[in-house]
């Protein structure tokens, strides 16, 4: 009998521990997911701006992210990651980082928002081809980690 005493509990921790999990919540899912949806919204801003399309290959986008101070936990959910961007504007050598706060929510979902240089994250609008103010994307973007 006593057998059974022991399993509800130690069934009731694994469900705990379970859903404390971090799962795919790390730096690395952070960076990949950033990187994608970064070049997709750069791609389209240049088309926006009428400047000529490169393959979004040709950027060599790479993302570093880091959660809090030096030494917190690199892993789960926070209004504390920050993201340096960095891809190249005009080929090899031309290298441009921008930083960008990043709210990281616990289904995996986040918001980027741009802090600067303002010249590379500009402002919150841009001005198309047509003389038309649109929304900048890459100002302030959106974007989910994979969490399969």
């Amino acid at each position: 009998m006593r057998r059974g005493v022991w399993i509800a509990p130690l069934a009731s921790l694994s469900f705990v521990v379970a859903a404390c999990s971090t799962g795919p919540l790390t730096g690395a899912h952070l960076q990949a997911s950033m990187v994608t949806t970064f070049t997709n919204l750069w791609e389209y801003q240049q088309s926006e701006l009428g400047d000529p399309a490169r393959p979004p290959a040709a950027l060599e986008t790479s993302v570093a992210c880091v959660k809090g101070l030096p030494g917190s936990v690199q892993h789960g959910p926070g209004a504390n990651w920050v993201c340096h961007v960095t891809w190249l504007v005009g080929g090899a050598g031309t290298p441009v980082t921008a930083t960008y706060n990043v709210n990281l929510q616990t289904d995996g979902c986040y918001t980027a928002d741009g802090d600067g240089p303002a010249s590379v994250n500009g402002s919150a609008t841009i001005t198309d081809t047509h003389e038309r103010t649109r929304v900048n994307p890459l100002f302030e973007f959106n974007g989910c980690v994979d969490t399969s």
